[in-house]
């Protein structure tokens, strides 16, 4: 496709942008020098070849460009190998009166004066310019080369036929390539299609009667993509052709037609799409089906309930159905997902679990509490408790009940399904299960906090402010990561006063003031560092680690990163011998 050439001195790259703006809104592809580009070898040669390839030359003609050696060559080749030159006269975006009164009273160039020229110093002229370069751009396409590659259409060489419609893509020859999708060659019919797409972004529906002939073509190749072309203009006249094309002999024209059908979005497509989707033996193409029909949403749902509902359905078939069904998110299908809690196929009933959170149908609260509850499906627990933070303040109550289950992993589900919600009313609750006497349900607490963020920081202060409150190194984990600089002179008048006597703590507090990066704790830090208290932290699965003090120190010093602070390190390491 033919382009602009913009020529301009560098030091008016200001208007330049301006100009490129406006002729790519118009629709115009464009090409610009670059000092980058004049770095290079050959910078000329692509120099010329980029001119050659213009339709018209834009050149901004400022004392500054007149003057440029490069902005001369750029418009002089141009006029010497037959590409039009548009002068333009700009007004100058920042300068004083008298560069003003320069720009206004210069002269163009005696070659450039006979030219028709824009001058943009009283008011601008984009439309006017706009109009003549479309009037050019028509003027090009219309000169030999584009009589030549029209002529090729009728040739008896195939290669010389698909050369002319490359040509005509090339020159962005539009209305040539839509009256070449009527040609009598159907391979001249087809080319011209995909050309007319390629050239208006699959934008222009004239398209789709070479494309047809395409979805029949004895290519596999080309039949998929011309089902790719047609859902990608979006029409629905082809959904017909793309149904019959969901029997195609070959897996990738069938993967393509189903995407096709999805990206047009026809109602009328759902039952060949149900169709593909309960008896296709390429499970890709039936994952594609069922994207589809999510896509063409809520007409679809009475089929995809008739196939939930379906005994003899095989069980991938159900779950793809109960997938969409839970992408939709229709309550009209929550009493059909519901009896899916007891199907023999665990999947099944997993996949129903997470479709009725995702209708968010407060119906479904009752069945999923229960599944959570039941002892004798640890595995069914956590999906259960993840549907219920789909539906809001509507479960708080048979959550909050959860956080007292002496089962710890049902308590574990319950914060992380509160934190999930994230209403504001749920924070004590998960604040006190800092408490709790299992680890993992603490570590959900302190995850599921941070999660939260700024709305529970104020708590967790209070929390750590208070001397005789349960559960405060962990707030300081917390609060470390969730806290702001300004914060680092709470933790460190406690750690003044209680470090000593509290390892766990100072070591806590420590870790934290390296989150907050605030250099007012480097000198308490250092400290530290000739602490050598060592504390075995436990993390899950039987497995415990030790952490000294000052190996913590050392982290949080590097991650202040002051020079105070690099200097401590590096003599710290030097007397540890590493």
């Amino acid at each position: 496709m033919a382009h602009i050439f913009i020529s301009y001195a560098h030091v008016d790259g200001d208007f330049a942008k301006e100009l490129i703006e406006v002729v790519k809104n118009a629709g115009f592809k464009h090409w610009i020098d670059s000092e980058k580009l004049r770095e290079g070898e050959d910078w000329r040669q692509e120099l010329d070849k980029a001119i050659r390839a213009s339709f018209a030359l834009v050149v901004i003609m400022t004392p500054k460009a007149k003057a440029s050696e490069y902005v001369t060559y750029e418009w002089a080749f141009a006029l010497g190998v037959g590409v039009k030159v548009i002068p333009i006269l700009p007004k100058p975006f920042k300068s004083s009166i008298w560069d003003r009164i320069l720009r206004r009273s210069q002269k163009l160039h005696p070659r450039l004066e006979i030219l028709q020229h824009f001058d943009f110093f009283e008011e601008p002229k984009w439309g006017k310019l706009i109009q003549r370069l479309k009037e050019i751009e028509q003027e090009h396409i219309s000169q030999e080369p584009f009589q030549r590659a029209k002529a090729a259409l009728n040739d008896s060489h195939p290669e010389n036929r698909k050369d002319g419609i490359s040509t005509l893509v090339e020159m962005n020859a539009i209305e040539a390539l839509a009256e070449a999708v009527s040609h009598p060659t159907r391979s001249v019919r087809i080319d011209a299609a995909f050309g007319l797409c390629d050239v208006t972004n699959f934008t222009d529906i004239r398209a789709i009667n070479g494309l047809l002939d395409g979805l029949k073509d004895t290519d596999w190749t080309i039949r998929a993509s011309a089902a790719r072309a047609l859902g990608k203009i979006g029409n629905f006249a082809p959904v017909s052709a793309l149904a019959i094309a969901l029997n195609d002999m070959f897996g990738e024209v069938r993967l393509a037609a189903s995407q096709a059908l999805g990206d047009i979005s026809d109602p009328n497509s759902v039952l060949d799409l149900i169709k593909t989707l309960r008896n296709s033996t390429y499970p890709l193409v039936q994952h594609v089906a069922a994207e589809s029909l999510a896509r063409i949403g809520r007409p679809a749902i009475p089929e995809l309930i008739k196939i939930i509902n379906d005994k003899d359905v095989g069980a991938i078939v159900c779950i793809h159905a109960v997938n969409v069904l839970g992408v939709i998110g229709d309550s009209i299908a929550v009493n059909d997902l519901l009896k899916l809690l007891v199907d023999k196929n665990s999947d099944v009933i997993k996949t129903a679990i997470k479709a009725l959170g995702k209708t968010g149908d407060p119906r479904t609260i009752p069945k999923l509490v229960e599944i959570m509850y039941d002892p004798n499906n640890d595995d069914l627990c956590g999906d259960a408790a993840f549907a219920l933070g789909k539906m809001g303040k509507s479960a708080l109550p048979s959550l909050l009940d959860a956080v007292q289950d002496a089962r710890s992993y049902l308590r574990k589900l319950a914060i992380e399904t509160l934190a999930e919600i994230g209403e504001v009313d749920t924070i004590p609750t998960i604040i006190n299960a800092l408490c709790d006497s299992n680890y993992e349900v603490r570590n959900a607490a302190m995850s599921g906090l941070i999660r939260i963020g700024d709305q529970c920081t104020e708590q967790i202060l209070a929390v750590i402010q208070n001397v005789t409150a349960c559960g405060r190194e962990e707030a300081i984990v917390v609060f470390g990561k969730i806290g702001k600089e300004v914060h680092a002179n709470i933790l460190l008048e406690i750690l003044r006063k209680e470090g000593k006597g509290n390892p766990k703590l100072c070591l806590q507090i420590v870790r934290a003031l390296g989150e907050f990066r605030n250099p007012i704790a480097v000198q308490d830090l250092i400290l530290e560092l000739s602490n050598n208290y060592t504390i075995v932290f436990y993390v899950g699965y039987g497995i415990e680690i030790p952490q000294r003090i000052c190996d913590v120190a050392e982290e949080a010093l590097e991650k202040i990163n002051s020079a105070e602070a690099v200097i401590a390190v590096k003599n710290w390491r030097r007397e540890q011998g590493s």
